[in-house]
């Protein structure tokens, strides 16, 4: 379980399910011969388990999740890179190729047309924006690009391989442009692929030009699925 700061109805929900991480008592067999220690008012035994442990089960549960969403940013990266492609962000048809079932990326009052020769887009300090989302160019200087999106798939990651856990909970809006701007980022996590925290903190640097594009997103994201098929084993 990743560190986080936990909320009073995390810790309900948490107490809520807790029961599903315990051991049926009935699949458990002690060897009260084997002493493993000793404490000052208890003593360890060896035990056997019957069948998989339920953390077992809940850690092969998050890793086909992490697949799961290995796809969605292969589908969401493919869009936006077309999209990029096409220099065509007020097209509304382009716009709705960002849906895919049930996973949707779109904010029509966001959509904007990039200027054709520098490919950027200059915002007006009045219009209002995701401060969370946005790079620290579009926060310091109101300046967006496909760079400037591909932080905002950074972001997407993070919330995906979280598990829904809210960017930069800890610090206030006003609080972020300061963080960013002294170098710090989003945690990364322990129970993600080290590929997968690399490709999101890549996401995150501070030269723009030193981010990848959505093609070579795309790249990385179809490696790291064909990777995880590799131990299936195939017919020859």
């Amino acid at each position: 379980m990743y560190d986080r700061d936990w909320t009073d109805d995390d810790i309900k929900e948490f107490n809520k399910n807790k029961d599903q991480f315990l051991i049926n008592r009935k699949n458990l067999t002690i060897d009260f011969d084997v002493v493993l220690g000793k404490g000052a008012s208890s003593t360890v035994q060896k035990g056997f388990l019957k069948g998989r442990s339920p953390l077992l089960n809940l850690e092969d549960s998050l890793k086909c999740q992490q697949y799961q969403d290995c796809d969605v940013a292969v589908k969401v990266a493919s869009t936006l890179g077309q999209i990029e492609a096409t220099r065509w962000m007020q097209e509304i048809e382009a716009i709705k190729r960002l849906g895919y079932n049930e996973y949707i990326v779109s904010d029509f009052g966001l959509c904007c047309d990039l200027d054709r020769d520098t490919l950027t887009y200059q915002a007006s300090l009045t219009k209002r924006l995701p401060i969370k989302w946005l790079s620290i160019e579009a926060l310091t200087e109101r300046r967006f690009s496909e760079k400037s999106d591909v932080w905002s798939f950074g972001i997407l990651m993070y919330e995906m391989f979280s598990l829904g856990k809210e960017p930069y909970v800890s610090l206030q809006n006003h609080e972020i442009i300061s963080f960013l701007s002294h170098g710090n980022r989003l945690e990364r996590f322990e129970e993600v692929p080290d590929k997968i925290n690399q490709i999101m903190g890549s996401c995150w640097e501070n030269d723009s030009a030193q981010r990848p594009t959505f093609e070579n997103l795309i790249l990385q994201f179809r490696n790291i699925l064909e990777e995880s098929t590799k131990s299936y084993g195939y017919v020859q």
